[in-house]
C-alpha cells in the first residue's frame, strides 16, 4: 500500500446532526460509548495498511484536531507513515472548501508531491468495518480509473445517496446523485439498490485531470454531483459491492448524517447478536486512552443495568436498559433510563425518566423530570432546551440543565399512568396539574419540531 495515499473528508458542517454539532464537527461527534465517528474510518485505514493519511478539516475542527493528536499520533514518519490535518490551504483558490471534490482540488499539490499511484477518498462520518485491501486489489484487476464501493439500501431510501447501476462485470453504466425520481432506480433481485458509500479509489493521474477540468474556482464542486457522472461514459468506472465486512464478518455500513440515523446506529451495537459488533479483537476500533476508573453498576438498592454499553468512570444507581453510556456518567437511584445515549459527564438525578433520548456532554437532568418518554413533544415542556427529531427522539445540547421539581400530568399519562415514587421521601412525586399550567397566548402552540435541511459541506 506504499503507493496509495488517503484523503479523509472531515470538514462537514453537520447541520442535520445539530445540536450534537453545536461545538464540534460531524466526524468528531462521540459514538458507541468511547469513540468519535472518525475513528471507524481511521481504524479501517490502519488495519488495511494505509498509513499515509490526510484529514481535510474545516468547520469547528478544534475538537477533532485535538482528538487526532491525542489518539492517532503513533504513526512512524521515519518509515513514511503519517497522519496530517489539512484545513483549507488557499493554495489553488482564496475560498474555503466548497464541496467534497473542491476539498481535494485545493490539495492537488499534496497528490503531486507524494507521487502516489492511487488515491483513496473516504468520509469521516460513517460507521463500518471494511478491509480496503480487496477493494484496491479489485480496482487494479479491472485496470479501473475509478472504483466506487457500494452498499445495498432499500429503494425507498435511494433519495439519500448516489445510486449506481452496473453491468455483470461491474462496469458502471449510470450514476444518479440523490435521485428524486425513483423510477430510474431499478432494484436488484433483493429489492434493494446500490448506494455509493462515499468510498472511492482513483488512479492519481486520472483524479488530477478530472479535478483540473472541473467547474473551477469559487463554485460548489462535489464528487457525486460533478466528477462521477461525467466519468461514466469516458473512463473505466467500476462498482465494488461491499458484501463482507472486515475479516469476513457480516457487512455493516451506516451514513450517520441525521440525529435519527445516529440514534439507530448506536442502538445497533446492543444485544447478544448486535447488527454491528464493535468488540472484534482482530479488528479493534482505536479510541482515546481511557484515563477513568472502573464504573460502579447497581450500587443503589433498586439499581440495575440491562443490555447496555457502559464506559469507565460511571456511577449507575438507577435502572438502565438498552442504552449506550459514555464515561463519567451518573444515574442516581430512582432514575429510569432506557433506549438512550448519554455522552460523557451526563448526570441524571433521582426520580427521573429518560427514554428515547440523546443527552450530550455534561447535560444535567433535574430530579423528577421526564425527557423523551412521551409519544409527542407535548409530553415534556422544556422549551428550546429539548430538540425533537422527526422520529420523536429527544436531544439535549451540550452542557444544558433541564427540568424542575414537578412533573406534568400529561407526561405521566403518556407513560401509561405509571406511579413515580420519590425514593427519598417514600411517597409519590408531586404532579403539576394541567389546570394550573401557565396559559398560552391565543394561537400559541408548542414549539415546532425543527427540520434540518441538507446544507452540508465535506
Amino acid at each position: 500500500m506504499g503507493q496509495t495515499i488517503v484523503f479523509l473528508l472531515a470538514g462537514g458542517e453537520g447541520a442535520r446532526l445539530y445540536p450534537l454539532t453545536k461545538d464540534r464537527s460531524k466526524p468528531a461527534v462521540p459514538f458507541g460509548g468511547m469513540w468519535r465517528l472518525a475513528d471507524f474510518t481511521l481504524s479501517n485505514c490502519l488495519h488495511s495498511g494505509l498509513n499515509r493519511i490526510y484529514v481535510l478539516t474545516q468547520y469547528k475542527s478544534e475538537s477533532l484536531t485535538r482528538h487526532l493528536y491525542q489518539t492517532w499520533q503513533f504513526f512512524r514518519p521515519v518509515l513514511g507513515e503519517s497522519i496530517n490535518v489539512l484545513p483549507p490551504q488557499l493554495r489553488e483558490t482564496r475560498d474555503f472548501y466548497r464541496g467534497t471534490a473542491d476539498a481535494v482540488y485545493q490539495n492537488m499539490y499534496t497528490i503531486q508531491r507524494e507521487g502516489a499511484r492511487d488515491v483513496v477518498i473516504v468520509s469521516g462520518d460513517h460507521v463500518y468495518a471494511m478491509d480496503y485491501r480487496p477493494f484496491i486489489a479489485y480496482h487494479h484487476e479491472n485496470d479501473a480509473d475509478l472504483t466506487i464501493a457500494t452498499f445495498p439500501v432499500p429503494r425507498a431510501e435511494a433519495h439519500r445517496f448516489g445510486i449506481l447501476r452496473a453491468r455483470e462485470d461491474g462496469r458502471v453504466t449510470s450514476f444518479v446523485e440523490k435521485p428524486k425520481d425513483l423510477s430510474h432506480t431499478l432494484p436488484n433481485e433483493d429489492g434493494k439498490v446500490n448506494a455509493s458509500m462515499g468510498v472511492y479509489v482513483f488512479k492519481a493521474q486520472v483524479l488530477l485531470r478530472e479535478l483540473q477540468e472541473g467547474p473551477g474556482m469559487g463554485r460548489k464542486f462535489d464528487f457525486g454531483g460533478d466528477i462521477i457522472p461525467g466519468m461514466i461514459n469516458r473512463e473505466r468506472v467500476f462498482l465494488y459491492a461491499f458484501r463482507k465486512g472486515a475479516l469476513g464478518h457480516k457487512a455493516y455500513w451506516r451514513d450517520v448524517g441525521t440525529l435519527d440515523s445516529y440514534f439507530e446506529a448506536n442502538m445497533d451495537l446492543l444485544g447478544p447478536s448486535p447488527e454491528f459488533n464493535v468488540h472484534n479483537r482482530q479488528w479493534p476500533i482505536i479510541h482515546s486512552p481511557d484515563q477513568t476508573g472502573p464504573s460502579v453498576l447497581g450500587g443503589g438498592s433498586a439499581g440495575s443495568v440491562r443490555n447496555a454499553i457502559v464506559a469507565g468512570g460511571c456511577r449507575i444507581d438507577g435502572e438502565v436498559s438498552d442504552c449506550v453510556i459514555f464515561s463519567n456518567v451518573t444515574v442516581e437511584a430512582g432514575a429510569r433510563v432506557s433506549q438512550a445515549i448519554l455522552l460523557p459527564g451526563a448526570y441524571v438525578e433521582a426520580n427521573t425518566i429518560v427514554r428515547n433520548a440523546i443527552l450530550d456532554k455534561d447535560v444535567r437532568i433535574r430530579r423528577g423530570t421526564i425527557i423523551g418518554a412521551g409519544s409527542t413533544p407535548a409530553a415534556a415542556r422544556h422549551g428550546k432546551k429539548v430538540v425533537y427529531t422527526p422520529a420523536g427522539i429527544a436531544v439535549v445540547a451540550k452542557g444544558d440543565v433541564v427540568g424542575a421539581e414537578r412533573i406534568e400530568r400529561a407526561a405521566v399519562r403518556a407513560l401509561g399512568d405509571e406511579v413515580l415514587m420519590d425514593h427519598e421521601a417514600g411517597g409519590p412525586l408531586p404532579i403539576l396539574s394541567e389546570a394550573v399550567l401557565p396559559e398560552r397566548a391565543p394561537g400559541q402552540g408548542r414549539e415546532p419540531v425543527p427540520v434540518f435541511h441538507d446544507g452540508e459541506r465535506p
